[in-house]
């Protein structure tokens, strides 16, 4: 199989920031449990992901957490939506047969909950290793995993992982990376569903 990551860390600009909505009486807490959600969302780069790209690369994403499901306080979580901004690595298109990486990627997630169940204090994921695996063909997408810990907040403690499964295909990847530029990655599960836990 085929291994790829997208270059300097940009998947990993992905930064989970949920808007808590509804009536949920009394202070927030820092949350314990487990929580379990499917992803969907666009990351874009700017400049785009060229081959051989050597400019300073800024990263945007915009996400939407739904079908959530868990335990603890993990088990009132509905949905989410993030967004974020980061400048990380170069501009430099995917690596064929590159293996995992080392990153250093802070997130920070709030919580949507039931209504009438306590708030939830917002997290801080540190995510630290980037994968990825599939060649890009019909029938084996690529999938990259972002894997850490939760540093503060709820859920402190626990570990994390986010898999994207790319809308993307390795020809759609050659073909913007050797023209104008790879400007955005969509993963909104028309190859599989993506999740974060």
């Amino acid at each position: 199989m085929i291994k790829r990551y997208l270059a300097g860390g940009a998947v990993a600009a992905l930064v989970f920031l949920a808007v808590p909505t509804g009536a949920n009486a009394g202070a927030a807490i820092n949350g314990t449990g487990h929580t379990h959600c499917h992803v969907t969302g666009t990351i874009k780069f700017k400049p785009g992901l060229v081959l051989g790209g050597t400019a300073p690369l800024t990263t945007s994403s915009k996400t939407a957490l739904s079908s959530c499901t868990g335990d603890g306080d993990g088990a009132h979580v509905i949905s989410a939506s993030s967004s974020s901004t980061t400048t990380d690595g170069t501009n430099a298109c995917p690596t064929p047969g590159a293996g995992p990486k080392t990153i250093n990627t802070i997130s920070t997630v709030k919580w949507k909950v039931a209504a009438g169940t306590p708030k939830l204090n917002t997290s801080t994921v540190n995510f630290t290793l980037q994968s990825s695996s599939g060649t890009g063909t019909a029938g084996d997408p690529i999938i990259v995993t972002l894997s850490g810990t939760v540093t503060g907040g709820s859920f402190q403690g626990n570990s994390a992982t986010t898999s994207l499964v790319l809308d993307q295909s390795f020809g759609d990847f050659v073909t913007a990376c050797t023209g104008k530029g790879l400007k955005a990655i969509t993963f909104t599960g028309i190859n599989g569903v993506s999740t974060s836990n």
